[in-house]
């Protein structure tokens, strides 16, 4: 009999069909109730099942694109040859996405890869945790020292850029807007951000200054020099509206008291 561990490192390897695993384990197994080859199989449906369902709840307007068939197919393929990296399956299919890019049944939908990315995105500000927000700390700020903050943003926030209407697909699969599906023009660019504001999480679409102005920010500039960009890529930009949504849906959080550059 093996020891333990090298028992159980057997037994992975035979999981996730790696060449010759299944014969060096049974090799091993005493017949019960059932064979062992049954035993193993029971197991490995189970585990693959478990990702198959983690893949569906973490990418759901993707199986309202493509179907469940196509999706599964996929999602076969792809738990083929990925293992998963740690035991919580929220974290699992982050790299969906690459895969959609490359494999070849999805290059007539070439979107698909970038969608999936999106939709992980969305999964990421689902889960990060909750900023302390306290909006008090906005009003101990002397309004001249306003133009050389930092800003920060809250944890649930992803800047997405894509060439494809990705947005706008997400966007209109949560309402099941079929006009709206129609409307997309898939020549347009997405540039999103993705935020949890009031306990859910929103995807939107960015103009170009706030575009310019979101990754000044997130590039650590100060508060004027984040203007500056972005006026020069929208000369309507309007800093008091984009401030003050950024502060009411907790988007953007005040350097923490005594830093202001």
């Amino acid at each position: 009999m093996l020891p333990l561990h090298e028992l159980q490192s057997a037994f992975l390897r035979a999981m996730f069909a790696a060449p010759g695993a299944e014969a060096s384990l049974l090799a091993h197994c005493q017949p019960g109730s059932i064979s062992p080859q049954q035993g193993l199989q029971t197991y490995r449906r189970g585990i693959q099942g478990q990702r198959h369902h983690a893949l569906e709840v973490s990418y759901p307007v993707l199986v309202q694109v493509v179907g469940m068939a196509f999706f599964r197919s996929a999602a076969s393929i792809y738990i083929a040859q990925t293992p998963s990296r740690q035991g919580n399956l929220n974290c699992y299919g982050d790299t969906f996405g690459d895969f959609l890019s490359t494999w070849q049944p999805a290059s007539q939908l070439p979107y698909l890869g970038d969608l999936a990315r999106l939709e992980w995105a969305v999964q990421i500000a689902h889960d990060a945790p909750d900023a302390e927000i306290r909006t008090d700390t906005w009003r101990e700020i002397a309004p001249e020292d306003y133009g050389g903050l930092r800003l920060r943003f809250q944890p649930a926030l992803v800047r997405f850029n894509s060439p494809w209407p990705v947005g706008d697909i997400w966007r209109a699969h949560q309402d099941h807007n079929d006009e709206a599906l129609q409307r997309i023009d898939f020549t347009c660019p997405a540039s999103e951000l993705v935020c949890r504001t009031h306990g859910r999480v929103q995807v939107r679409a960015l103009t170009a200054g706030e575009v310019a102005w979101y990754d000044a920010i997130g590039a650590g500039l100060t508060l004027s020099e984040a203007l500056e960009h972005a006026l020069a890529r929208q000369s309507s930009f309007d800093l008091s509206t984009a401030l003050l949504q950024a502060v009411h849906d907790g988007i953007v959080l005040p350097p923490p008291l005594g830093v202001l550059r």
